[in-house]
């Protein structure tokens, strides 16, 4: 059985990192279309309710637009708009560019949820509220709780909001740490072993992108929260 050589996430150590080398691993298709796999990647793959990175991986004198990235298969697949014709061969040096814009707008989202996770999981006693599944696209975005215990969160909304405004007043450092000895580098462990923590708030596993400084979210706002069969959905905004 052939193994599937492990793409370096480096995404995962810096979102700040914009532009950054690696060498190619193999030039393919699926039903996609066509895709570049790296040996290390500054693009974040789709998943986990946060949407993918786009950019450009320049190869030779081909500068090649990626669209979407996705983790398939344990590997990380760059898909790319252009008809490429060039010859690249495996090892082949090639420089990837990540879409600044929508990097921080995507971490923006995504550390804005993962405070909003801690905050609404603070207003009753430990358990009764779990956030369980968010959705960081800046379209609809939202957490989703489990409520078994009938919380009324709508009550809250005002509450929460103002929580969520003096903690990005203080401007709360946000730390990603690993649980070292499950720390595999390039393979899913190191995303499973990846704990977000913002401010005194209790970590969260996770193997997305953030900010660094609460202030960069600006403000974010509660706009509504629905409970239907002991679920509890909170969407959000943030100010753009």
């Amino acid at each position: 059985m052939n193994m599937i050589p492990a793409t370096k996430l480096a995404y995962l150590d810096d979102t700040y990192l914009i532009e950054d080398g690696a060498a190619l691993v193999r030039i393919d298709a699926d039903e996609r279309g066509a895709f570049l796999v790296l040996d290390r990647t500054i693009l974040y793959p789709q998943g986990g309710g946060q949407p993918s990175d786009t950019g450009a991986i320049i190869l030779g004198s081909d500068k090649l637009a990626i669209n979407s990235v996705k983790k398939i298969d344990g590997e990380v697949r760059h898909y790319f708009n252009d008809h490429f014709y060039g010859a690249a061969e495996s090892g082949a040096n090639a420089m990837i560019k990540v879409d600044v814009e929508k990097r921080i707008l995507h971490a923006r989202y995504h550390t804005a949820g993962h405070l909003l996770s801690n905050i609404v999981e603070s207003l009753s006693e430990p358990g009764s509220l779990v956030a369980f599944k968010g959705f960081q696209y800046p379209e609809g975005a939202y957490v989703e709780f489990d409520n078994q215990s009938g919380i009324d969160v709508e009550i809250h909304i005002d509450s929460i909001n103002q929580k969520i405004s003096l903690s990005i007043g203080d401007d709360l450092n946000i730390l990603a740490n690993y649980r070292s000895s499950e720390r595999i580098e390039g393979h899913v462990n190191e995303e499973s072993s990846r704990l977000v923590q913002i401010g005194n708030y209790p970590p969260i596993p996770c193997g997305g992108t953030h900010v660094s400084k609460l202030s960069e979210l600006k403000n974010v706002a509660v706009t509504k929260a629905k409970t239907k069969k002991n679920i509890t959905r909170i969407s959000y905004a943030l100010e753009l």
